[in-house]
């Protein structure tokens, strides 16, 4: 499983996976802006992972997730997404 490791549902998706005994890679940004924390941050994700799951707050405010979701799409992996 590859996650972002924000708080909320990337933590709690980890912690998950670590208990199902899932091997897991936690991708932070290595600074807190877009173009040279997040963007590569984000990349890195949809090119590691097999397939793309979302889970998003109907309510969101950002789209940092979405971004990757659509980019994951552009480079050929299959995504899903989850509004909740």
């Amino acid at each position: 499983m590859v996650s972002g490791g924000a708080p909320g549902i990337d933590t709690l998706a980890v912690e998950i996976a670590c208990a199902m005994g899932i091997a897991t890679k936690v991708h932070q940004p290595k600074v807190q802006r877009w173009a040279d924390g997040f963007k590569p941050r984000n990349i890195e994700i949809a090119r590691e992972c097999d397939k793309l799951v979302r889970i998003v707050r109907k309510q969101s405010a950002t789209y940092g997730s979405g971004w990757t979701r659509d980019y994951a799409a552009g480079i050929g992996k299959p995504t899903q997404e989850y509004e909740v």
